[in-house]
């Protein structure tokens, strides 16, 4: 008996635990393992259709492809060390219609963006993931549904990417209160849910252990999450530079911005329609963005949102290097008092449509472009 075979029986005789996925195929249809060069990989595949299982151990093995003679549905099975399975809307998304188990085969990378033929739930044995690095577009663009496991990035510890990992989903129901707690060495989770059906109120706590994170764009972008901001949301994300449209057209975010919202974040370097479409209001805080010298962009901010009385002298009081200021306030009408002039500010931001449909005590003195 060879080696490989015996290691083979040895593997599949222990109680191992699988990464599981579902592939539907015409016939005499070829598909490859998708895999990415610089990872390691150890591992036997099971095709599901009685065939030998054959042993992979590199990223371009031709034992990760396999020819279906006949059309049907199989469950493809790995074990041993995979460290990435990454489909990255490559040739073989149209195959993969369910993903059954994580498995304990050391994924480091797992991505199935673009897979839009994936349905059914995200897999519970979490425990699969305690090496994960990089899950970004995990699951983007498929119609996994149903709601979020609570444990489903708790042994996560490792992961600095999320970005759009759930974006563009068919996922439903609330965001679990301990979701991100374990993933302490984030870094970007720029649209984490963007497009998704979740929905109801963000956790209290969500983001209070996640210290590293620089990105943060579109994180709940055109999903139902609803009721007021977390007061300490981005509290101790000292190192934020980019919170661009976090709750863009989110009509259900409601309440008052709340004091010392982002005053942590003073590496901020863009907040373009943080709250656009929201239905936040009362008035803006006098603290809001006081003390953030590397800001530039702040373009369609507040944007037709419900927001009132005076504009605070202090905001992007100390921001001198902002260069976009497009549709910051338009369609706010209920804002009182003077328009600041940041026309005159050296050299002149590019203010087009900011003051739009306002109605301003100094309205006159706008500058038509402005306004």
């Amino acid at each position: 008996m060879s080696l490989i075979v015996a290691n083979n029986a040895n593997l599949w005789g222990k109680a191992s635990k699988p990464f599981v996925t579902e592939w539907t195929v015409p016939d005499n249809t070829t598909v490859t393992l998708p895999h990415l060069s610089g990872y390691v990989y150890t591992y036997f595949v099971d095709w599901g259709d009685g065939s030998p299982r054959k042993y992979v151990a590199a990223y371009n093995d031709p034992n990760a492809s396999h020819t279906y003679a006949v059309a049907g549905t199989y469950e493809v099975k790995i074990v041993g060390t995979c460290e990435s399975f990454w489909v990255s809307n490559g040739a073989m998304k149209g195959y993969i219609t369910k993903h059954l188990k994580f498995g304990d085969i050391g994924l480091v990378a797992l991505n199935f963006y673009g897979c839009s033929n994936l349905t059914g739930t995200i897999p519970d044995d979490s425990e699969g993931l305690n090496k994960l690095v990089n899950g970004a577009a995990m699951y983007f663009g498929t119609s996994v549904s149903g709601s979020i496991p609570s444990n489903f990035l708790y042994y996560s510890h490792l992961v600095t990417n999320l970005s759009y990992a759930l974006a563009s989903t068919d996922l439903t129901g609330i965001v679990p209160v301990t979701f991100l707690d374990h993933c302490t060495e984030l870094t970007n989770i720029s649209n984490l849910f963007s497009g998704s059906q979740i929905s109801g109120g963000i956790p209290v706590n969500f983001l209070i252990y996640c210290t590293k994170l620089t990105n943060v764009r579109y994180l709940f972008r055109e999903t139902l999450v609803s009721g007021a901001i977390p007061a300490n949301l981005f509290i101790n994300c000292t190192l934020l530079t980019d919170a661009a449209g976090v709750f863009w057209i989110c009509p259900n975010i409601t309440g008052a911005i709340p004091a010392g919202y982002l005053s942590n974040c003073t590496l901020l370097n863009t907040v373009y329609g943080h709250f656009r479409d929201t239905g936040i209001s009362n008035t803006i805080p006098n603290d809001f963005l006081s003390n953030h010298p590397y800001l530039a962009i702040v373009s369609y901010l507040f944007y037709n949102t419900d927001l009132s009385g005076d504009v605070p002298a202090n905001l992007f009081a100390n921001s001198p290097n902002i260069t976009e200021m497009i549709g910051t306030f338009r369609f706010l009408s209920l804002l009182t008092g003077d328009a600041p002039a940041y026309w005159l500010r050296v050299p002149e931001p590019n203010g087009t449509t900011c003051f739009g449909s306002c109605n301003f005590d100094n309205q006159a003195l706008i500058p038509a472009t402005w306004k």
